[in-house]
């Protein structure tokens, strides 16, 4: 099982479609201590990384070569 931290402008919007998609092994979590996976605004994020330590994968919501 992961879980996934969403750290953006449009957290509740990422939650709700997750909820949505009804994910058997993917659970939300907002303890970055937990977290395996985050889906986030890289701005918003940069700074925190040092905080995860089960990091295995980082999602960006941007897109292209400037985000």
């Amino acid at each position: 099982m992961h879980e996934v931290m969403i750290v953006s402008c449009q957290q509740a919007r990422y939650e709700d479609l997750l909820h949505q998609a009804q994910l058997p092994d993917l659970v939300l979590t907002r303890d970055p201590q937990r977290a395996s996976i985050i889906l986030a605004d890289p701005p918003a994020i940069i700074a925190q990384l040092s905080q995860f330590p089960r990091l295995r994968w980082l999602q960006s919501t941007y897109a292209g070569v400037d985000a």
